[in-house]
């Protein structure tokens, strides 16, 4: 770390709906960010609990921190819009109404940018943090998307993340927005985000920029804890519908490398392993077979090997 670097102003975009009861521990995970030119963008999306009002109370106290309110609710991809024409910093940190940053977050996340930077000579490159989950989850441990240091870009993140596809190269890991780490200038390149997506507003975002032929890379640390918090946007049914939703919206690209109907199928088979019933699952996994069966017979016999193995070493 250089004495440029850390003479940037670094903006923190926070999001907030109706979190009364989570808002205050992560602003406060903000303002303790081992950082010394820090800006606190907080937009409420139209709270109708006391969530405004104790936003308020503390930028009253610190200077750093900016309010914007929404007299209605908007939506996640409006506010995150909102969230973006408002920072000031050269490099914009996402975090959530219910997540808790890491003391060394920024410090951790500027190293990784810059070496990836240098590493790839792209001029548009998304940084994600590993994080700690806590709530209900499979993996607690959620490891970020490059996280091994290998920059991935292009048209092969796309494809990963609306057909499930293995890229070429590169560890493909998880995006969680509220760990993303970008210059401003990625954000305004790839543009608004889309405000009919109240939910994968923040996938499009991502399919976006590895079409325009943006990079990824990932922090192997730990940045951020986030928490499973239920909320009336985050009900099964609704995320499926929108993850349908965002397949048909990139149907044109997705047709012509042959793989829509295989990215449809592979949304409902994620959908049916989660909610059942257990033959609509089945079903699920038997119509993406049928489009693509390259696709899916490895995986099941990879799946069927690392089973055999799991009940060998029990």
């Amino acid at each position: 770390m250089n004495n440029d670097d850390e003479a940037a102003l670094i903006t923190i975009a926070i999001t907030c709906f109706n979190a009364q009861d989570t808002i205050e521990r992560s602003i406060r995970s903000a303002q303790a960010l081992d950082w010394p030119k820090l800006e606190l963008v907080v937009v409420d999306d139209g709270s109708t609990d006391g969530s405004l009002a104790l936003i308020q109370q503390m930028a009253a106290s610190d200077n750093r921190i900016r309010v914007v309110s929404h007299d209605v609710n908007l939506g996640t991809g409006a506010t995150r819009t909102r969230q973006i024409r408002e920072a000031r910093g050269e490099f914009i940190a996402i975090l959530d109404d219910d997540d808790v940053c890491r003391h060394s977050r920024l410090r951790d996340q500027v190293a990784a940018l810059r070496r990836a930077e240098q590493q790839s000579g792209l001029p548009l490159i998304a940084c994600y943090g590993s994080r700690h989950i806590i709530g209900k989850t499979r993996n607690p441990r959620g490891a970020a998307i490059a996280s091994d240091g290998e920059v991935m870009h292009g048209e092969a993140v796309a494809l990963a993340i609306l057909t499930g596809l293995r890229p070429p190269a590169g560890r493909m890991g998880r995006y969680g927005f509220c760990t993303l780490f970008a210059r401003r200038s990625t954000f305004v390149a790839v543009g608004d985000f889309d405000p009919l997506l109240r939910r994968h507003e923040d996938t499009d975002w991502n399919i976006r920029l590895a079409l325009m032929g943006g990079g990824f890379i990932g922090t192997p640390e730990i940045v951020l804890d986030q928490y499973v918090t239920p909320t009336p946007d985050k009900n099964d049914k609704l995320v499926h519908d929108l993850g349908l939703a965002l397949r048909k919206k990139h149907r044109a690209f997705l047709q012509s490398r042959g793989m829509y109907q295989l990215a449809l199928a592979r949304e409902k088979m994620n959908y049916f392993s989660i909610v059942g019933p257990k033959w609509r699952s089945r079903l699920a996994v038997l119509q993406a077979f049928v489009v693509a069966p390259h696709v899916i017979l490895p995986e099941w016999l990879n799946a069927k090997k690392r089973q055999l193995k799991s009940r060998a070493e029990a």
